[in-house]
């Protein structure tokens, strides 16, 4: 789902200065059973706790990615990236922090699924 998301997001911006964010849109939001909320902002993910407080942001490394999916068991999110050059599926653990491509588009099929 693309929403517009309204929070106060604060990002690191320099060793002592920070960036105060109130509003984004073209956001792909998810939220988990427990009520943790996980979303696309500036090619990362981030996540914020079921109670409030400050979003953090996840390691995706060299990856830009969109669309965060929770599983079902809260423990891992799915989501889209375009660092092969088509929309591969990825996976992410939160636990250990490590990813993993889930999906292998032939270059035919990398035509045919991004613009």
């Amino acid at each position: 789902m693309r929403a517009s998301l309204f929070l106060c997001l604060l990002l690191p911006y320099a060793a002592d200065a920070s960036l105060v964010l109130t509003e984004g849109t073209n956001l792909s939001v998810d939220v988990a059973d427990d009520g943790r909320i996980v979303f696309d902002l500036l090619g990362g993910l981030w996540v914020l706790p079921a109670k409030g407080s400050d979003a953090r942001a996840l390691d995706t490394g060299p990856l830009r990615v969109r669309e965060p999916r929770w599983s079902p068991d809260g423990r891992m999110l799915a989501f889209l990236s375009t660092a092969d050059g088509g929309s591969e599926v990825w996976l992410k653990w939160l636990d250990t922090g490590a990813t993993a491509k889930l999906t292998a588009l032939t270059e035919a099929s990398k035509r045919e699924t991004d613009p």
